[in-house]
C-alpha cells in the first residue's frame, strides 16, 4: 500500500499509486464511519469489560454523574449509565449520536442523554456539571495544539463540579512517533475488514481505516482519511493548569497499569479540578 503522504486542507482530494482519498473534516469522518463503527469496534464485546474498568475507576474516585466526552456510538456511556451513574454523551458527529441513541434504546438504558456538540461548546451549551468527564478513545487528538485545546480544556473546566476529575485516554504518542509504526488495528467480521493506520509526515498525522469488502470476486474497498494532532503529557499539562486542573497519576491504559513512555500502549492522564 503506498498512500501519498501530502498535507492537504480538509475536502481536498489527495491520489496515492493505489488509491484516492479525501481529507475529512473530525464531523464528516465519523458521520462517514457510523455504518459500520459498532462492528469495527466491537461494540457488543466491549459492554462487559467497560463496567469492570468503570467499577474500578469509581472505587478510586467516587463519582456519581459523568460526561463522556466523544461518546461515539454510546459503549462507554452506556456502561456507565449501566453502573448506575448519571450519564451525558457528546460528540460532534450527529450520525453517531443517533447510533447511540438506537444502542440505548437495544440495551434498555434510560439514565442517560446524547447531544451533538463539539467540546470546545460544550461548557456554553451544556448547563449541567459532572462529577467525571471521561475524553477516551483518542478522541482529543481532532484537537488543534493551542488556542483549539485550550478552549477544549476550558470547556471542560466548566463543566466539572469542584473536586472533579477528568481522565484522558490517548494513544502513547511518544512510542508511537519513536517507533514509527503505522498499524494501529486489524480486524475481519465475516466478508468485511478494517484496517487502522498512520501516515506520518511533520507534526500532524493522517489518520486512516480502510474498509475492505470481499464478497465479491475482486475485494473492493473504501478509505476514509482525518487529521490526527498527536498531544502528549507536557502539552496537556500545561493547558490543564491555565483552568484548574491539576494531574493527580498517569497509567499505562485504562485498567491503572503504569506508565512506561517506551512499552505502554495508552497515555491516560488523571486530573483534578481545584
Amino acid at each position: 500500500m503506498n498512500i501519498t503522504q501530502s498535507r492537504i486542507g480538509a475536502g481536498q482530494v489527495c491520489s496515492g499509486n493505489d488509491m484516492d482519498f479525501q481529507m475529512l473534516n473530525s464531523a464528516d469522518f465519523y458521520n462517514k464511519t457510523a455504518s459500520f463503527y459498532d462492528v469495527m469496534t466491537r461494540f457488543d464485546k466491549r459492554q462487559n469489560r467497560e463496567r469492570e474498568w468503570i467499577r474500578q475507576w469509581r472505587d478510586k474516585y467516587h463519582f456519581n454523574s459523568a460526561l463522556d466526552a466523544g461518546c461515539g456510538t454510546g459503549s462507554t456511556a452506556l456502561a456507565l449509565a449501566a453502573e448506575g451513574i448519571r450519564t451525558m454523551g457528546i460528540d460532534i458527529s450527529e450520525k453517531m449520536i443517533a447510533k447511540a441513541g438506537n444502542n440505548a434504546r437495544k440495551l434498555d438504558i434510560e439514565n442517560v442523554e446524547f447531544r451533538t456538540v463539539s467540546f470546545e461548546n460544550a461548557g456554553n451549551k451544556i448547563k449541567q456539571t459532572f462529577d467525571a468527564i471521561f475524553c477516551l478513545g483518542n478522541s482529543l487528538v481532532h484537537i488543534r495544539p493551542g488556542t483549539a485545546l485550550d478552549k477544549t480544556i476550558r470547556s471542560f473546566a466548566k463543566l466539572l463540579n469542584p473536586n472533579g476529575i477528568l481522565v484522558i485516554q490517548l494513544l502513547n504518542y511518544a512510542k508511537i512517533l519513536y517507533t514509527r509504526e503505522r498499524i494501529i488495528d486489524i480486524y475481519r467480521d465475516g466478508d468485511e475488514e478494517f484496517i487502522r493506520f498512520y501516515d506520518f509526515g511533520g507534526e500532524v498525522l493522517n489518520f486512516n481505516i480502510l474498509r475492505i469488502d470481499w464478497r465479491t470476486e475482486k475485494a473492493s474497498h473504501e478509505l476514509q482519511t482525518t487529521r490526527h494532532y498527536p498531544h502528549q503529557r507536557t502539552e496537556l499539562e500545561k493547558s490543564l493548569v491555565k483552568y484548574g486542573i491539576e494531574i493527580e497519576k498517569v497509567y499505562g491504559n485504562i485498567k491503572m497499569d503504569d506508565f512506561d513512555p517506551k512499552v505502554s500502549p495508552n497515555l491516560v492522564i488523571a486530573a483534578r479540578k481545584k
